[in-house]
C-alpha cells in the first residue's frame, strides 16, 4: 500500500450526503432558482407591450400577463421568506420542489394567456425541464416533468373539449378548440415525446457535472489540508534552523570581540562575511515565515482601519539605522486628510519595509530615497522612489515573482540581491489587501516601487506632511 502524508484523507467520492449535509447547498440553489424568477418576473410584462405595441398582437390579455407576474413574485416572495432564518434540512428540499412544481403551473397559465396549447412558446417547457433536472435528483426531475406533461394535456384537452376557453392571439397558435381529436392528441404526443427525452438526455450531463463537482470539492478538502501541513512544516523546520543559526552567530560574534584571542585583520574580514552571510540567512528565513503565514485565513481576516502615513512613517524612523552607514536620505511625502485602508497593520509595515529595504540595498551613497502617500484612482498608493542603476524592462517582469534573479547594471554578476522573497511577498501582502503592485524604471535613472490599496473611507487625522 503506498504511503501518505499523516493526517491527510485519501481522495475518494463521498456516499450521498445526508439531509443535514446538503440543507446549505440545497438553500443556495433555491435562492439562485428565486434570482431566476426576478428575471421572468420582469420579462413577462416587457414581453407582453412589445408583442402588443411592436408585433401588433392586440387580442394579448396585458392585464392576464401582468396578473401572472404578479403572482410569480408573490410566490417566490414566499418561498424566500420560508427559507430564511435557519430551516430545519428538510426544508429546503421541500422548498425546492414546491418552487419547481409552481413554475410549472405558472408556465402552463402563461401558454394559455399566449394563445393555448398551439402557441410556439410550448419550447419553454423543455427549458423548464433542464432547469428541473440540474435542481433535482432522476426520480424527482422525471416525477415534476411527467407534472409538467399532464398540466399540458390538461391544457390541451380542455381548449380541444370547449372547458377551457380560448384566450390570447389566435393569430400566434395553431387552433385546438373544435378541431378534430388528431390535433391535441398530437401535441400532446409530440410534447410529451420531447419533454421526457429532455430529461433522459439532460440527466447523464447533470450527474456528470454533480460527480466533478464532489471531486472538485474532494480536492479542495485535500489540498487545504497539504497546505496547513506545509505550514507546520515551514514554522518547524524555521524554529529548529534559527537555534543554530543564533548560536553560531553568538560565538563568531565573541570572536570577533577578542574573547577567544588575538583577532588578526584577516580573520576580523573573515568572520564579517561569515556573519553577513547567516544575517542573509537569517532574512530568508524570516521572509520564508512570512509567506507561511500569509497563506493562514485567520491572519487575512485579523483586518482594522490603517493609516498609511502614519505606517510609512514609523517604518522609516524604525529602520534609518539601515540608511545611515551609505549616506543615504529617505524623506517621506503624505498627502493630508488620507482616507484609512482597512487591512492587517503587521503585514503592511513587512510590504513598506520590503520596498524600502530594496531601495537602501540598491541606492548608490549618498543618494536619496523617496516615499509617497497619495490618493490615486479612488485608493491609496505608496511609492518608494530611489535613485540606482534601474532595471531593464526586460527584467521587470520577473521582479514580483518568488526567488526571482535579475540581472541590474552595475551589481557584480553572480552577487545575490536579498533572498528573491521580499519584492513577492509584497505582491502577496497588497494582493490579500485587494490591491496591486507595479514598478517604473529605466536603466541609470532610477526606479520607483508602487503598491495600490483601496480606501476604507475613513479618514484620517490631519498630520502635516513631511518636508
Amino acid at each position: 500500500m503506498p504511503a501518505r502524508l499523516p493526517g491527510v484523507r485519501p481522495l475518494a467520492l463521498d456516499p450521498v450526503p445526508d439531509l443535514v449535509g446538503r440543507a446549505q447547498p440545497l438553500a443556495e440553489q433555491v435562492r439562485a432558482h428565486a434570482r431566476l424568477r426576478w428575471l421572468v418576473v420582469a420579462a413577462i410584462p416587457a414581453a407582453a407591450v412589445l408583442g402588443r405595441e411592436v408585433l401588433g398582437f392586440r387580442d394579448l390579455p396585458l392585464a392576464g400577463l401582468l396578473a401572472l407576474a404578479g403572482a410569480i413574485a408573490a410566490y417566490n416572495v414566499v418561498l424566500l421568506a420560508l427559507l430564511r432564518g435557519a430551516p430545519g434540512p428538510r426544508r429546503p428540499v421541500g422548498l425546492r420542489h414546491a418552487s419547481v412544481a409552481l413554475d410549472f403551473v405558472a408556465l402552463t397559465v402563461g401558454l394559455w394567456l399566449a394563445g393555448g396549447a398551439g402557441s410556439p412558446l410550448v419550447g419553454l417547457y423543455l427549458v423548464h425541464v433542464v432547469l428541473s433536472s440540474m435542481l433535482l435528483g432522476r426520480g424527482e426531475a422525471l416525477a415534476h416533468t411527467a407534472l409538467g406533461f399532464l398540466l399540458y394535456a390538461g391544457l390541451a384537452f380542455g381548449q380541444w373539449g370547449g372547458a377551457i376557453p380560448a384566450i390570447g392571439p389566435r393569430a400566434l397558435a395553431l387552433g385546438v378548440a373544435g378541431a378534430r381529436l388528431a390535433v391535441p392528441v398530437a401535441l400532446v404526443a409530440g410534447a410529451g415525446l420531447l419533454m421526457f427525452a429532455t430529461t433522459m438526455v439532460a440527466r447523464p450531463v447533470v450527474d456528470r457535472l454533480r460527480e466533478n463537482e464532489r471531486r472538485l470539492a474532494a480536492v479542495n478538502a485535500e489540498l487545504r489540508e497539504l497546505a496547513r501541513l506545509r505550514r507546520d512544516f515551514l514554522h518547524i523546520t524555521i524554529h529548529d534552523i534559527k537555534a543554530p543559526i543564533a548560536a553560531v552567530r553568538s560565538i563568531l560574534t565573541a570572536i570577533r570581540a577578542g574573547h577567544a584571542g588575538e583577532v588578526t585583520p584577516e580573520l576580523e574580514a573573515w568572520v564579517d562575511r561569515c556573519l553577513e552571510r547567516l544575517a542573509g540567512l537569517s532574512g530568508f528565513l524570516r521572509d520564508l515565515a512570512l509567506l507561511a503565514d500569509l497563506d493562514d485565513r485567520a491572519l487575512r481576516e485579523r483586518a482594522e482601519p490603517v493609516d498609511l502615513g502614519e505606517l510609512v512613517r514609523s517604518v522609516v524612523e524604525e529602520n534609518r539605522d539601515l540608511a545611515r552607514p551609505r549616506g543615504l536620505e529617505v524623506v517621506v511625502r503624505a498627502d493630508r486628510d488620507l482616507p484609512r485602508v482597512e487591512g492587517q497593520p503587521r503585514l503592511l509595515r513587512e510590504a513598506v519595509y520590503n520596498y524600502l529595504s530594496n531601495a537602501i540595498r540598491h541606492s548608490p551613497e549618498g543618494g536619496t530615497i523617496t516615499i509617497r502617500v497619495g490618493r490615486h484612482d479612488g485608493g491609496i498608493r505608496v511609492e518608494v522612489a530611489d535613485d540606482g542603476p534601474g532595471i531593464p524592462e526586460s527584467e521587470q517582469g520577473k521582479l514580483f515573482q518568488e526567488f526571482a534573479r535579475i540581472r541590474v547594471p552595475g551589481r557584480p554578476a553572480g552577487r545575490p540581491a536579498g533572498s528573491g522573497l521580499g519584492l513577492s511577498i509584497v505582491r502577496r501582502i497588497v494582493a490579500l489587501h485587494g490591491g496591486r503592485v507595479g514598478v517604473v524604471s529605466r536603466p541609470g535613472e532610477g526606479s520607483t516601487f508602487w503598491f495600490e490599496l483601496p480606501a476604507a473611507g475613513i479618514p484620517t487625522p490631519v498630520t502635516p506632511p513631511d518636508a
